[in-house]
């Protein structure tokens, strides 16, 4: 088992109405994300097929917006959760590869209380990632005193 930590931005943007024909709205705004995972894989001649997950993180912003009483508006920042997923490394040759990944995030629901008397409004955010690259390997150069 390896672990193994990310870094990066979700590019969110979005907004929507709570209620049909209303003034309550979501909205979701970008942040960054980190995560650090554990990844088991089987590595078959030069490709190597995984599995990871792991404990996730994100920075980004959930807010409830009364656009009549801009005072009973609600944000949330910082958001825990957990991710999973899995892909496929291919080595072309000592220095280079190729790498196809799939991860999904789930952060954990948040209570957002707009004002007093109102309750709270619960926000999910669930995020699904595609991700391809090419890996650069620094190999070792020297050989061992034997």
């Amino acid at each position: 088992m390896v672990s193994r930590g990310d870094f990066g931005g979700i590019g969110l943007n979005h907004s929507h109405l709570l209620v049909p024909n209303s003034r309550f709205s979501s909205h979701d705004d970008s942040g960054f994300y980190a995560d650090v995972t554990g990844r088991l894989g089987y590595a078959a001649g030069p490709a190597l097929f995984y599995a990871k997950g792991g404990w996730a993180v994100f920075d980004g912003e959930l807010s409830y917006i009364d656009s009549a009483v801009p005072a009973n508006n609600g944000t949330h920042t910082g958001l825990d959760g957990w991710t999973f997923g899995g892909g496929i490394e291919y080595k072309l040759n000592p220095s280079w590869g190729l790498k196809g990944e799939y991860q999904h995030f789930n952060f954990d629901t948040t209570d957002l209380k707009p004002f007093q008397g109102a309750g709270t409004v619960s926000a999910d955010l669930v995020v699904n990632v595609a991700k391809v690259g090419v890996n650069y390997y620094f190999e070792n150069v020297y050989s061992p005193l034997k």
